[in-house]
């Protein structure tokens, strides 16, 4: 004989799953959010990279973790985190990176660098021209091109400095050309003449505003 189930037992059982679904819902996220965080801080890297992907598909509350980890004591643990940030369009990660262009590691100011020229807010034009000082050329190419992305030239002497290297000549050059609307190839004297003579406009342009303004107002009196 086939046994019957009983209308009770599927009763049972279909509560039993709702209050299972019910307890994910409310729980699950926050389970996730532990799991992905303790294991974005990993000395793993392939668990550090996929925790990090875990955490960026939770929102806010991923977000906050990773700006968190920015602050971490392992170098690699932030660089991850700031990879992280850069697959988000929060607008919580601007200011992440605009303290990170600070952090003890080149590689994580660069990621900070190119992430603010990516993220193309102006507002981050006078720390990125602060990071065309740093100690490490590679941070100070970077920045020059995140500065370019934003609209401004400070970058250019770094663009100039790097015409004939061998591997970054070409972009430099590109840059500079588009920049300048010349075509002096890899002559860095060549580069350098224009560059002076450029700035040497722009004084005296504000110059003569200056002067403008001073006679207007002498007009005035």
């Amino acid at each position: 004989m086939k046994s019957k189930v009983r209308p009770q037992f599927l009763l049972v059982l279909a509560c039993a799953l709702a209050i299972a679904w019910s307890c994910w819902a409310l729980f699950g996220p926050a389970v996730k959010l532990r799991h992905f965080a303790a294991k974005s801080r990993s000395p793993d890297g392939i668990e550090r990279w996929v925790a990090v992907h875990g955490l960026t598909a939770l929102g806010a509350d991923g977000i906050w973790c990773l700006i968190a980890n920015l602050r971490h004591e392992n170098p690699t643990v932030r660089l991850t985190a700031a990879q992280g940030l850069r697959m988000t369009d929060d607008p919580l990660v601007l200011p992440a990176f605009l303290g990170a262009l600070d952090d003890s590691d080149a590689s994580v100011r660069c990621e900070a660098v190119d992430a603010l020229g990516a993220i193309g807010n102006r507002v981050a034009i006078p720390a990125l021209i602060r990071r065309l000082d740093d100690h490490r050329g590679f941070v100070r190419f970077r920045a020059a091109i995140a500065l370019d992305d934003l609209g401004c030239d400070a970058g250019v002497p770094e663009f100039i400095r790097h015409i004939n290297h061998i591997m970054l000549g070409d972009m430099a050059r590109e840059r500079l050309e588009r920049i300048s609307q010349r075509r002096f190839g890899f002559d860095r004297l060549k580069w350098e003449i224009w560059w002076a003579f450029r700035l040497a406009m722009v004084r005296d342009a504000q110059r003569f505003a200056l002067f403008e303004d001073v006679r207007n107002v002498s007009a005035g009196e």
